[in-house]
């Protein structure tokens, strides 16, 4: 068997928690982690580049998408995201033929035609929604779903390499596999009750941070409180403990 890398014990780490505040702990830490990504692009130009599209991806993306009539995507956004997608994830010489592939007119149209698709409802409308958007070269099921999870957050998770592999145990970039690891990833964010975005962010901030730092404040936060939910073994203990104090509080009283 293959050895696990760094990033994806990190995954599985957290996987195994179900303790919500680690979860948003970890997803309050992805600027952190997006800092300490752009840390290995070679220019300050590319560094803070990685970080403003990052912020645009997150935030002002969904915005510009969804107030549009109909709403679509431009090339200029697509070409942005694809950068953003490769400085953020592994580098492939994509974006050349993205450029060359793709005119505006094919970008308008299937990215308007998915993001109908994207408002329908059920599994089905995840599915169409991919394939609609992969019509356009160099987009994959990876680059689609950055695509969807911009538009629609809370529906589409972004296909990351490091939460991919430590949901699914390996990187196929295919749309049976996207739709596996989405819908994987949203029954874990439904239990913990946060969103698909803080979820993915969590997951993908413990591999590039590390679990230990990114849910650093999470654990601060339980020291402080009796909110942690604890093992089976540390509950008892605990239970016990809070037992014998009470137990010990009501002697003090009737004496």
């Amino acid at each position: 068997t293959m050895s696990l890398g760094p990033g994806i014990k990190e995954v599985k780490n957290l996987l195994s928690q179900h303790w919500r505040d680690l979860w948003v702990a970890a997803s309050d830490n992805y600027t952190k982690a997006v800092v300490r990504k752009s840390e290995k692009l070679k220019t300050v130009e590319a560094r803070e580049k990685l970080i403003k599209d990052d912020l645009w991806w997150q935030e002002e993306l969904r915005e510009e998408l969804r107030s549009r009539k109909p709403p679509h995507m431009t090339k200029t956004d697509l070409v942005r995201l694809m950068e953003w997608k490769l400085a953020r994830g592994k580098w492939r010489p994509l974006l050349k033929r993205l450029k060359a592939g793709n005119s505006e007119e094919d970008v308008v149209t299937i990215s308007t035609n998915a993001f109908h698709l994207a408002d329908g409802n059920g599994e089905e409308s995840i599915k169409e929604a991919v394939k609609e958007i992969s019509k356009l070269v160099c987009v994959g099921p990876a680059t689609a779903s950055a695509i969807l999870s911009a538009y629609n957050p809370s529906k589409f998770a972004f296909m990351s390499d490091d939460p991919l592999e430590g949901i699914m145990g390996s990187r196929k970039y295919t749309l049976k596999m996207y739709l596996a690891y989405n819908k994987e990833l949203q029954g874990h964010c439904n239990e913990l009750g946060i969103s698909l975005d803080i979820g993915e962010k969590a997951l993908w901030t413990c591999a590039t941070l590390g679990y230990t730092y990114a849910t650093m404040n999470a654990l601060n936060v339980a020291e402080s409180s009796s909110s942690q939910p604890l093992s089976g073994e540390r509950t008892i203990q605990k239970r016990r403990q809070q037992t014998e104090s009470e137990a010990h509080l009501k002697r003090q009283k009737k004496n």
